[in-house]
């Protein structure tokens, strides 16, 4: 380990230039908080450099994509779907491949930021840092080798590992940059007020991607196209690349009891465990692991660890699981966390993809993208159509239109002049249109865009009358602008610097950008 060694009342427009946006994810949970679950393969599988794609200098890796990919999915499942799996179409409607690249690519832009800035960690900070982490401590003290041991158990070199928390303290740097920018008091007042604006409107976005989608290939069309000896190699060269995303890997869905302690009480824990071996069966084993588990996220769902494919879990625990036959429990295994039994209710056989089955539609995806006068002129004839019908407040057309070609469609919802709607990330421009508008004449708006122009018909517009006593004192209201300053100025300054290099996407998700 030797390397571990202004003027007051000026238009929102204004104001946007330096606030405007939501806050975007900068910072990156160590990857030591998830040991047992690292190592999960990546969906997209693994390109020749294994990376998914690459922000100026700095690649994303298929590892940071299926760890973020994973950490999106079990959000969303815990906080959008009860704490269940989530299916295909969950996955597609939550956007979570998008937001998992985003995130990502939020995190690179915020690395040439530092770089540019010179917020460079020293290796001293480094070496503190991981002498700190609980993890690998023993009795209150970093612990070499356990350090080395659970690097080795989730395939991370000591440089590689090294490198993680260097990315993680540069990002905490560039985050401190953002954390106390100046405000005056009439700033504040003038924030507060156009805050309080908001419209209740109607909104369809036509995102280009989703039209494209929906484009219509023949199967004449798909024919002459792989006729081509040079683009039948197209197709397999993309086929190549998301084999293993289209193929399934072998998975069990499994259960576990997890006990624990200290590593002077290993003698006494693997008593408890081996008696417990004796008492579970299939019938109670959920049972039991809620009164006895020592693994606080899953205990509360007896002890169950949902689907997982080979290489999620430490190798021991792997090795058992796979080993196991469906309606089977193991014997007591010991891995770096402790003593496990674990019940395989459930087994998937893995599934390779075939090229005769995906050649199709890789060609006809192939196609879509290639036609875009037509895609051009689809959009042009979609504005018109969506224009029409909510000028004539006919929303029931509207509504379907959005599902014949895939768009996101918002019957009601409310726009605030300074912050905009989340689901539509409105430009602040735009917003200005919104609000410049004669609010009261029920106007069809198109808030026009190359990639996605967005249709709006405001039906009311309010300007909340903060009660005196309700309001929040001036600390308090100087706090919050602070920090929604401190978000919004991050993100422009990172989509500036987005704008100044090349993002390049490779795999599923498309070309350059």
């Amino acid at each position: 380990m030797d390397k571990v060694t202004n003027k007051d009342h000026q238009e929102p427009e204004k104001f946007q230039k330096k606030t405007s946006g939501i806050i975007l994810t900068l910072l990156i949970g160590l990857i030591v908080v998830s040991f047992m679950f690292s190592g999960y393969e990546s969906i997209y599988g693994k390109s020749s450099s294994d990376t998914v794609a690459k922000v100026g200098p700095y690649p994303i890796k298929s590892r940071e994509f299926s760890q973020e990919y994973e950490r999106q999915l079990q959000f969303f499942s815990q906080y959008m779907n009860g704490g269940n799996a989530l299916n295909n179409q969950q996955i597609a409607q939550f956007r979570i491949q998008e937001s998992s690249l985003q995130n990502l690519v939020s995190k690179k832009l915020a690395l040439i930021l530092g770089d540019k800035v010179g917020t460079q960690p020293s290796d001293e900070e480094i070496k503190n840092t991981i002498k700190e982490l609980p993890y690998f401590k023993t009795n209150e003290q970093f612990d070499i080798e356990k350090y080395k041991v659970l690097l080795a158990q989730n395939r991370f070199s000591p440089n590689d590992f090294e490198e993680e928390i260097r990315t993680d303290l540069k990002l905490k740097k560039v985050q401190s940059l953002f954390e106390t920018p100046p405000l005056s008091k009439n700033y504040l007042a003038d924030m507060q007020k156009y805050r309080a604006q908001k419209a209740n409107a109607a909104a369809l976005k036509i995102e280009r991607k989703n039209i494209v989608q929906k484009l219509p290939i023949s199967n004449t069309e798909i024919e002459a196209y792989l006729s081509s000896p040079d683009n039948m190699k197209r197709v397999e060269a993309l086929f190549n690349e998301r084999k293993v995303s289209l193929g399934q890997a072998e998975l069990i869905k499994a259960r576990h009891i997890l006990l624990r302690g200290a590593p002077e009480e290993d003698a006494k824990i693997k008593a408890q465990i081996e008696d417990l071996a004796t008492k579970v069966t299939p019938k109670n084993f959920a049972e039991l692991a809620k009164k006895n588990s020592q693994d606080p996220e899953s205990k509360v769902k007896g002890g169950d660890l949902g689907f997982f494919a080979k290489g999620r879990m430490v190798p021991e625990f792997d090795e058992a699981a796979f080993n196991l036959k469906v309606g089977t429990i193991s014997a007591p295994i010991k891995t770096s966390f402790g003593y496990h039994l674990i019940y395989v209710e459930e087994k998937k056989e893995a599934k390779i993809a075939k090229f005769e089955d995906h050649k199709t539609s890789i060609a006809k995806e192939s196609l879509q993208l290639l036609k875009t006068a037509e895609v051009k002129k689809l959009i042009a004839d979609i504005k018109v159509e969506v224009l029409t019908a909510m000028e004539k407040n006919d929303m029931a057309k509207v509504e379907k239109l959005a599902q014949t070609y895939g768009l996101n469609f918002q019957k009601s919802i409310s726009i605030n002049r300074l912050e905009g709607n989340a689901d539509l990330a409105l430009r602040t421009d735009q917003l200005n249109q919104i609000f410049s508008a004669d609010l009261k004449s029920g106007k069809a708006l198109l808030l026009d865009d190359p990639e996605s122009p967005t249709v709006v018909r405001v039906s009311a517009a309010t300007e909340k009358v903060e009660d005196k006593k309700e309001e929040n004192s001036v600390e308090s209201q100087k706090k919050a602008e602070t920090m929604a300053t401190s978000r919004n100025l991050q993100k422009d300054v990172l989509k500036s610097i987005e704008n100044s290099i090349k993002v390049k996407v490779f795999a599923k998700f498309g070309t350059e950008g």
